[in-house]
């Protein structure tokens, strides 16, 4: 069993030791065999959170007082599904559960965030869209599933409204990204 620890800044970027001795905000990333196991943020010399990537004979309960000092520790469990990679993520405050979410990752991108209360009713879905590596639209729903809003990233333009989309001012299609961003249901791509 093989352990790597890298740093990264407040932006993601990889830096070297000697740089994170010198930044005030960074993470520390444990990773085990090649992969993620614990993510450590930093400020100011201070542990902030934790995301505790757990492994199948973990659970939570033996996990969670290795950590009673940190004030966030996000407990992530990880589902590879045949087409998409599926993260349900337990989120702790001092001790105590105050948050769910579901995160869902094709091809190395998030595709699909859904935050869920402590009875596991969807919140809030955000749909991520990619075209040539970059993000081009994130599609927020209604309550009720439907599609509200698409926001255009990295490009010139305006959001559209999902209302409006057909209408002759209206260049975006439902063809040009698939059904499955037209509502918030299903998160698991076909």
């Amino acid at each position: 069993m093989s352990t790597e620890i890298k740093y990264k800044n407040n932006f993601g970027k990889e830096i070297t030791f000697n740089q994170m001795q010198q930044s005030q905000v960074y993470t520390k990333h444990y990773n085990i065999d090649g992969k993620v196991k614990i993510v450590e943020r930093i400020e100011e010399g201070v542990l902030e959170s934790v995301n505790y990537y757990l492994d199948s004979n973990e659970t939570i309960n033996s996990i969670l007082p290795n950590y009673s000092n940190v004030k966030i520790v996000v407990f992530v469990k990880t589902e590879v599904l045949v087409n998409c990679i599926k993260e349900d993520n337990y989120i702790y405050e001092n001790g105590f559960l105050t948050g769910r979410s579901i995160e869902i990752f094709k091809y190395g991108f998030r595709i699909c965030f859904r935050s869920l209360d402590l009875q596991e009713q969807p919140i809030r879905t955000t749909k991520y869209f990619y075209e040539n590596g970059e993000e081009k639209y994130d599609f927020e729903y209604k309550n009720d599933g439907t599609c509200f809003m698409i926001y255009k990233n990295n490009e010139f333009g305006e959001d559209i409204l999902a209302a409006n989309i057909g209408q002759p001012e209206v260049s975006f299609s439902w063809d040009e990204v698939g059904d499955y961003y037209k509502n918030a249901d299903p998160i698991i791509p076909q």
